[in-house]
């Protein structure tokens, strides 16, 4: 196998330190010095780096990138940059050696700080003391396991960049029989570093793909398929968004916010929450994500609190929270000041990102009881839990264990301004220790991570050594040349024995072939706790679990919930304050609406039926709607009604009758159009007042629908039967075209097979040789897709990748479109409410000028697409527009009277 690197100056942003930066900081000097291997192995061609010392921390003073070729012709693009580092690496030597990725320190301007994460450094002593353990009591005969761990201060770019070089020392393995085989990775610890990291890692060959096994990344994005080289111990946000809402619901809270952090973690959680929330009769009514950048901006947070409060609807009480801790802790620092100078209640719900860090809401007390966190089950390890509390408190044990993790000392200034190698220094009391240090979800994950990783190794010591000790020849070759059999994800149950420790809990792994593992035993899916007074002493407050959640059930401790009064009292269950709509309001938007049945009727003699995709549809669910589209939904409705009322004031065409109109909401959704309109011809339309028009079938002139194709293609399968005209506004789709399938579908719209001879045309005129089609899951986009294909194959394009985008999964699209960056000029073949959003998610991380666009008439001449997006320069799209003299839709709208506007459902 032979792989090229390449060292490139770029303009890109990211954080990523080179791995000799701490070693050669005391002096200036040049790195990447041209290097090559045998040509099975690796070549690099390289250009310098230089850095410099200042105020002892290194600094990265260029900006590259990395570009890794396979014999596949996939390349992958990894962008290095300027970058602040703190001491970033430790090792404990193995036999075999595990890669570690944990945050360590809070990112600050852009940086590393020396504000070192606990929660982390404890979680790396976690894995480090659990393979300490096994290798003494010689888990796998003849055999240490060690662990080589840096810090990416949660900087997706900085964990990237690790994550190439434990890959660069898997294949130098390949090539050197006699070095340390690099057998996979534990971690990083936050989702967006999980998604970036193992994008890169799946991309490899399988044999030479290493496993990773993440503790504490809890993203639903990370169950992607496609990111196959994931084993994921702790439970995904999936479960934890269903959990908040049947807590919620048990609370009867159904009027709150939500405020989640701008990244892979926060989005996907607010999305998963946000999208079925309304039905179980929850409203949220406003949501609020906070941008993460070079620091958290404490003006954004006070901005939240003030529309929080001023909340024009209603006072918002109930707020759920997806944020790390940092952004936890500003935000509460910024109620209890305001709460000093008036008076305001908030009741908040945070996500286990929070750790269940108690001091964190100890700090401000006044405002924070009665809060309640999420959180995954706490798996206790007492043996460690005292080990870390020796570390901290004994010098003896601290000294012996900071030799390989210097991220001790760190976290030891808490509690000592004095040198801790001066005999004079005194170390804090074991019981400051015990009472300061907080439970820390994720290290009971941590050792589950090393465990499972380490029983694999196990496993496969078994099959190929026969019961010698060591690394037998065999268990060589396969940890060199086959990083795939290292692990099996095959359905099985994984029971540790042998271990030379234990969990407060019984548990059992269950595999089942997915990145996710799941739990078997005495354990709960997930839990949630409170922080309120201690039910053992009554004095201190600390988080107490008042929630159970398995087997799709909540099992609430009603009889430990609590809320504080602005005098400190204790409200018991049920008499608890309660996160509703105030008293008095009309909190219109949380009204539960049947938009399915919606329709927008005017009576007549006879009808035209109109169908339009107000709402998106409801994935879950092909019956159901979604919510509402912010362009090409409503205003179908209107144009339909502008069309009627324009036919019923030129008494030359219908004289002595009147034309009425039945207008439905799609929904986007093909199986709710048929539903909808075999209703209708079998049994009439039914008002909101309950009354029934009859005979309706008689007395359709037409079927106006639809804009998207697969919906056209619902509709026109039904009308058919009933042999009623139907004529599309929008559809595109070539399969509509076949007059022996569809006798009485009409178009206004060009069919895409001219639409894809365009658009390949254009890239023909563009001398391109190579192209991207990135398409819609579905009629249009699929079928937009094989017209590209036949046409570009007529005209010699290559088409280089086929990329199919599902609705609401667009997180790996941009890595998706990177493996083949060569191919810069993407067709898009994308449905029109999906677009924006595709279009937002790729540009939001792709570089300036790295992909140019070519799209359908779905993007067409849609400013709000291109608005403040200056990553769209240069990218070219397709219009279908009908002129019309004389076409006042837009008067005709503001010229209604209220009452005649508010006759469309919609409109409110």
């Amino acid at each position: 196998m032979r792989l090229q690197w390449q060292i490139q100056r770029g303009r890109y942003e990211g954080y990523i330190p080179h791995e000799n930066a701490m070693r050669e900081r005391d002096r200036e000097t040049e790195m990447w010095k041209e290097e090559c291997i045998s040509n099975d192995q690796m070549k690099f061609g390289c250009q310098s780096l230089s850095f410099k010392q200042d105020t002892g921390l290194t600094i990265l003073s260029h900006v590259y990138s990395i570009k890794m070729k396979y014999p596949d012709s996939v390349l992958i693009w990894i962008h290095i940059f300027t970058l602040c580092v703190a001491e970033e690496t430790t090792k404990l030597e193995g036999d075999i050696i595990i890669g570690g990725l944990f945050k360590i320190f809070d990112l600050k301007d852009g940086a590393c700080s020396n504000t070192v994460d606990t929660a982390s450094v404890r979680d790396y002593e976690a894995v480090k003391w659990t393979l300490k353990k096994l290798n003494a009591a010689n888990y796998i005969p003849g055999i240490n396991i060690g662990i080589e761990a840096f810090s990416t201060c949660d900087i997706p770019g900085r964990a990237v960049y690790h994550t190439v070089n434990f890959a660069q020392k898997a294949f130098e393995n390949h090539a050197n029989s006699s070095s340390l085989p690099i057998v996979g990775i534990l971690g990083p610890e936050a989702s967006s570093e999980a998604e970036e990291t193992s994008a890169f890692l799946s991309s490899l060959s399988k044999e030479y793909q290493l496993y990773q096994f993440l503790f504490s990344a809890t993203s639903s994005n990370l169950n992607d398929e496609r990111l196959s080289n994931i084993v994921r111990v702790i439970p995904s946000d999936t479960i934890q968004t269903k959990v908040m809402q049947h807590f919620l619901k048990q609370l009867e809270w159904n009027y709150v916010a939500v405020v989640y952090e701008n990244t892979t973690y926060g989005r996907t959680a607010f999305k998963e929450l946000s999208s079925s929330s309304k039905s179980e009769g929850i409203c949220i009514a406003k949501s609020f994500p906070i941008e993460i950048g070079i620091t958290v901006d404490f003006s954004a947070l006070q901005t939240v609190l003030d529309n929080l409060l001023s909340n024009a609807e209603s006072q918002i009480t109930g707020v759920i929270f997806f944020v790390s801790t940092t952004t936890a802790s500003d935000f509460l620092s910024i109620v209890q000041g305001r709460k000093q100078g008036s008076f305001f209640r908030l009741m908040m719900v945070f996500s286990e990102s929070i750790a269940l860090e108690r001091s964190m809401l100890k700090n401000y007390d006044s405002v924070s009881k009665g809060t309640f966190v999420t959180s995954p089950p706490v798996l206790e390890v007492k043996e460690f839990s005292n080990h870390w509390n020796s570390i901290l408190s004994n010098k003896t044990s601290f000294l012996d264990e900071y030799v390989t993790n210097p991220w001790l000392l760190n976290v030891l200034r808490k509690y000592i301004s004095c040198d801790p190698f001066q005999e004079t220094c005194l170390m804090p009391t074991l019981q400051e220790v015990s009472t300061s240090e907080n439970e820390n979800i994720f290290e009971g994950y941590a050792i589950v991570a090393a465990l499972l990783q380490v029983n694999g190794i196990k496993e496969l010591h078994s099959e190929k050594c026969k019961g010698s000790d060591g690394i037998c020849t065999e268990l060589r070759e396969t940890l060199h040349k086959h990083k795939d059999m290292l692990f099996k994800k095959s359905s099985r149950e994984v029971i540790f024995q042998d271990v030379p420790f234990h969990f407060e809990k019984n548990f059992s792994i269950i595999l089942n072939g997915k990145n996710e593992v799941l739990m078997n035993g005495n354990i709960s899916a997930y839990e949630v706790y409170q922080y309120r007074r201690c039910l053992d002493k009554n004095e201190d407050f600390c988080l107490e679990k008042v929630a159970d959640y398995g087997e799709n059930s909540l099992k609430v401790l009603t009889g430990r919930l609590v809320d504080y009064s602005d005098n400190n009292n204790e409200i018991q269950w049920p008499n608890m304050y309660k996160a509703q709509c105030s008293l008095g309001r009309n909190c219109k938007s949380c009204k539960v609406e049947n938009t399915e049945n919606d329709i927008y009727f005017k009576n007549g003699d006879f009808f035209i039926i109109g169908m339009a995709p107000v709402n998106t549809g409801d994935l879950s669910n092909p019956l159901h709607c979604g919510v509402i589209r912010e362009s090409n939904g409503w205003e179908c409705t209107e144009a339909i009604s502008y069309a009627v009322d324009d036919i019923n004031q030129n008494k030359d065409v219908f004289p002595n009758s009147t034309i009425g109109f039945i207008i439905l909401n799609s929904c986007n959704q093909p199986v709710l159009t048929s539903k909808k309109l075999l209703n209708i011809m079998n049994n009439g339309v039914t008002l909101p007042n309950g009354t029934v028009v009859h005979d309706v079938s008689s007395r359709v002139l037409g079927v106006v629908a639809e804009l998207g194709s697969s919906i056209s293609q619902a509709a026109a399968e039904v009308l058919q039967e009933f042999n009623i005209v139907q004529v599309a506004y929008g559809s595109t789709a070539a399969v509509l075209s076949d007059r022996e399938e569809y006798k009485y579908f009409l178009r206004l719209s060009t069919p895409d097979t001219n639409q894809a001879v365009a658009m390949v045309d254009i890239s023909k005129k563009l001398d391109l040789t190579y192209i991207q089609i990135l398409f819609s899951e579905g009629t249009y986009g699929e079928g937009g897709r094989d017209d590209v294909i036949r046409a570009a194959k007529s005209s010699k394009v290559c088409v280089a990748n086929e990329i199919i985008v599902q609705e609401n999964k667009y997180s790996m699209v941009l890595d998706d479109l990177r493996r083949n960056p060569y191919a810069k000029v993407v067709l898009l073949f994308l449905k029109s409410h999906v677009v924006s959003e595709v279009i937002e998610v790729i540009t939001r991380s792709m570089d300036a000028e790295e992909f140019v666009f070519i799209a359908s008439e779905a993007f067409g001449t849609r400013t709000e697409i291109i608005e403040n997006n200056p990553k769209l320069e240069n990218s070219l799209s397709l219009s279908l527009e009908i002129p019309l003299s004389g076409n006042n839709l837009k008067g005709y709208i503001y010229s209604k009277s209220t009452e005649k506007y508010y006759l469309n459902p919609w409109t409110r």
